[in-house]
C-alpha cells in the first residue's frame, strides 16, 4: 500500500519532490523548496521528515523536531506538520507515518511527542486519537504520546 520511510541528505531530490507536490505555494513562501535546502534540512538530526510512497510517488510527509529540555537529559518531539493528499487521506496513510514517528521516538528515547491542532480539525483529531495520542488537557487541543506509548 504505502512505503514509509525517514529522509536523510541523499533524500534530499526526494524530500523537494514530497513539498513541492503536497505543501500548498501560498504555505511555502510562495516558492519552490531546493534539493541544496533539503539536504542542508535533513543533514540535521534535529529535523525528520517522513515520506509516505505509493508506487514512488510522495503522497504525504510528516515533519518533527527534537526538542532538548533544560531539565533533564532527554529530548521531546514535536509533530509540527502532518500532509496527506487528498487522493489518499481516509487510507492509513497518516497512521503509518505517525506510527513511523513513534517508532524513531522509542529509538531515540524521546520524553514524549507532541503536536498542536485546532479544535474544529476533526480529521487531525481522530488521526492522533487513533494512534494513541492523548488529550493534554480540557481546554486546549494538544496531544502527547508518552513514552510508555511508543511501541
Amino acid at each position: 500500500m504505502f512505503a514509509v520511510r525517514r529522509l536523510k541528505p541523499e533524500d534530499s531530490q526526494l524530500a523537494e519532490r514530497a513539498i513541492n507536490i503536497l505543501k500548498p505555494v501560498r504555505e511555502r513562501d510562495y516558492k519552490d523548496v531546493t534539493t541544496d535546502w533539503t539536504r542542508d534540512f535533513l543533514g540535521e538530526e534535529k529535523n525528520i521528515l517522513i515520506v509516505a510512497l505509493k508506487e514512488r510517488s510522495p503522497v504525504g510527509f510528516v515533519l518533527a523536531y527534537l526538542l532538548d529540555r533544560v531539565d533533564r537529559n532527554q529530548t521531546m518531539m514535536l509533530l509540527y506538520e502532518i500532509m496527506v493528499s487528498d487522493r489518499h487521506r481516509g487510507r492509513g496513510c497518516g497512521r503509518k507515518m505517525i506510527n513511523e514517528l513513534k517508532k524513531i521516538g522509542c529509538d531515540l528515547n524521546v520524553l514524549e511527542i507532541w503536536v498542536l491542532t485546532d479544535k474544529s480539525n476533526s480529521a487531525a483529531i481522530g488521526l492522533f486519537e487513533s494512534t494513541g495520542a492523548r488529550r493534554a488537557g480540557d481546554d486546549d487541543v494538544m496531544f502527547v504520546y508518552k513514552a510508555d506509548g511508543l511501541s
